[in-house]
């Protein structure tokens, strides 16, 4: 009878060297240093229906009168809303973003459209 071979410590030691490994790779890829702040951590900017319109009116006019899409466009990225204008701006930026990319029959039909469901627009 032949003796049993003698114990192998390769596969605990394989073992150890993967869990290590993933360990290295998690604490390398690991949270932002730049967490998304909380709740409370930013100030809510308040802007009232009279004041969003008169911004707007200002943007669609420097816009008729300039024909640049590309500013419009930013200028309504940058816009606080009020909650119950949020349908007519994500609109109206879709609308700057056809114009901005130079799709101007798309763009100019869509705008059409709002100014016919909202006729105080300029």
């Amino acid at each position: 009878m032949r003796p049993p071979p003698p114990h192998s410590w390769f596969p605990f030691i394989l073992a150890a060297l993967t869990v290590s490994l993933l360990l290295v790779i998690v604490a390398w890829v690991g949270p932002e240093d730049d967490p998304i702040p909380a709740s409370g951590d930013y100030e809510a900017v308040i802007v009232s229906r009279q004041d969003y319109e008169e911004d707007l009116e200002v943007i669609l006019e420097a816009y008729a009168q300039g024909g640049d899409a590309d500013l419009a466009y930013s200028s309504l990225v940058d816009m606080s809303v009020p909650s119950g204008y949020k349908d007519l701006h994500l609109d109206l930026v879709i609308v700057f973003g056809f114009l901005r990319t130079g799709d101007e029959v798309e763009g100019d039909a869509r705008l059409d459209v709002l100014h016919q469901e909202y006729p105080w627009l300029p």
